[in-house]
């Protein structure tokens, strides 16, 4: 489930796509992990370093704050979305939020991308990616204000 560059366009293979065209959007583990695995591979093919995953974040206090999908030491952060079981929870969604603007508020520069992005516009996350990585670097975030775990 590698993705191929063909000029400026990046592709994903079909099988992670077909994955993902079940009824009721991302419906199981193995759709999450496909997500997931695909938009690790894209930014892996785009040349960004290797990040961590499924990262626990805490405040300075202690409290949690998210896990994320994808963690870059440098204070960036990837969340991805299967949009059908993020969006259509109406507490999900508010939780969702919540989360990511904690996470921004303590300094990490936060990316939120949906399947649609990662299977259909792979250029797009990639794009995101390097800006959101480069912003990170070049920010002097307080990383005495989270911790992960």
């Amino acid at each position: 489930m590698r993705p191929h560059v063909q000029g400026d366009r990046m592709h994903i293979d079909q099988q992670s796509i077909g994955l993902f065209r079940s009824q009721g959007g991302v419906a199981s583990r193995e759709q999450l992990l496909a997500l997931n695995y695909s938009a690790r591979q894209v930014v892996g093919a785009g040349g960004l370093p290797r990040p961590q995953h499924e990262v626990k974040i805490f405040d300075r206090w202690g409290k949690f704050v998210a896990q994320t999908d994808s963690f870059w030491p440098n204070g960036y952060v990837h969340m991805y979305d299967g949009f059908d079981y993020h969006r259509s929870r109406r507490a999900q969604t508010e939780r969702d939020m919540e989360q990511r603007a904690t996470m921004r508020s303590l300094g990490l520069i936060v990316d939120e991308f949906s399947s649609r992005h990662v299977f259909y516009d792979p250029a797009y996350v990639l794009g995101t990616s390097r800006e959101g990585y480069s912003r990170a670097q070049q920010t002097s975030f307080a990383s005495d204000s989270w911790n992960i775990g």
